[in-house]
């Protein structure tokens, strides 16, 4: 055998079981350390990104406990949520929807108010679903305004995309189906709207 072969291979074996040897020696006096860093290193990224949400959970979860706004009932809160927009008070509306829609609740009322010049239309509508509508409860907790009817004649219907008006017609005969959904505050006991 070609003696600079000889030693090449010399080298690699003795570097092999070197190397194998201090992979020995580490298992052994690490014993298994290296999982428990690795799961302690995934856990601190783990919790330095979900901060912000938690933060986040944290706020609304207090939200709730000092949310007082709403019903002994659905229907009492759905009475006092369009009593609110009779009187203009989106503000006021907004509260008795559950905090994490409260700001978007303005904002839509806002925009139909720049865009028909009043929320006579919406509080219309509330008040026939309200009168018309049938109120389902799977839990003692969670409840739907079911409103249902069937157009008699062609109807004009005006919906928003963005902030652009968009209107149709709906044919005599068109099934139309509208739902509210309501849950309760399970800290303070009132109902809440909850879309």
């Amino acid at each position: 055998m070609n003696p600079i072969l000889k030693k090449v291979l010399k080298y690699v074996f003795f570097t092999g079981v070197v190397f194998l040897g201090v992979v020995i020696v580490v298992g052994i006096f690490t014993n298994g350390k290296y999982e428990e860093y690795r799961n302690a290193l995934e856990w601190w990224k783990y919790e330095r990104t979900m901060a912000p949400y938690q933060a986040e959970a944290d706020r609304i979860e207090a939200l709730k406990k000092a949310d007082t706004f709403g019903g002994k009932t659905p229907e009492a809160t759905l009475q006092m949520y369009i009593e609110a927009l009779k009187k203009g008070d989106i503000g006021l509306a907004s509260k008795y929807c559950v905090v994490e829609n409260q700001n978007k609740e303005v904002s839509n009322y806002k925009k139909i108010i720049s865009l028909e010049g009043s929320l006579d239309q919406s509080v219309k509508t509330l008040i026939e679903k309200q009168s018309k509508g049938k109120m389902s409860c799977s839990s003692v907790s969670h409840c739907v305004l079911n409103y249902e009817y069937v157009t008699l004649k062609d109807e004009k219907t005006v919906g928003y995309l963005g902030t652009e008006k968009r209107e149709w017609i709906r044919p005599a005969g068109t099934k139309v189906t509208s739902t509210m959904v309501f849950d309760i505050n399970k800290y303070t006991n009132v109902w809440k709207i909850s879309n």
